[in-house]
């Protein structure tokens, strides 16, 4: 309903900063859970010439990170195997990000000398980034895997928390 609003949707295409675009990705997604709903939605207005190209990449790479509330908030009351997936999920996707604003000029470059539609050059840099992402993390992975393992050991992240939290219940 908001986005249907020419107020809301005036305020989000004013802005010009890559950064300000991922934090909305990750908002819309934390809100309707769902990366692949922000994600088409931030293509089909670039299509209508509403965002452009920085715009509506950076929803599309920060809607990533928003998608993984739900399995953050579902991991805490899981084991610390569902814990540390959830996390390896939302660490893929902040390196992602990451490797995005590091990576942006040179992707944003190679893609748009392709020559496709908008839509189709915004989907081209999200398969892009995604593979250069797995391909960093394929490289670093026994340090990723430590990462992870320091950030949930055995008892898991939440261990503490939820038994505090049973205990009230």
């Amino acid at each position: 309903p908001y986005l249907a609003k020419p107020e809301v949707m005036s305020a989000i295409a004013s802005v010009d900063s890559l950064y300000v675009s991922i934090i909305i990705g990750i908002i819309g997604a934390a809100i309707f859970q769902s990366s692949s709903a922000i994600s088409v939605l931030a293509i089909t207005l670039a299509a209508q010439g509403v965002f452009n190209f920085d715009q509506a990449f950076g929803i599309v790479v920060g809607s990533g990170i928003g998608t993984t509330v739900t399995a953050l908030i579902a991991s805490f009351v899981m084991n610390t195997a569902s814990q540390r997936t959830a996390f390896a999920h939302l660490w893929f996707n902040v390196t992602s990000v990451i490797l995005t604003i590091i990576l942006f000029a040179p992707v944003k470059n190679v893609i748009l000398s392709f020559n496709t539609s908008l839509g189709q050059s915004i989907a081209n840099a999200h398969l892009l980034i995604s593979v250069i992402t797995a391909i960093f993390l394929l490289v670093i992975f026994k340090w990723y895997v430590k990462f992870i393992e320091f950030i949930i050991p055995q008892k898991g992240f939440f261990h503490k928390s939820r038994s505090i939290i049973e205990g009230k219940i």
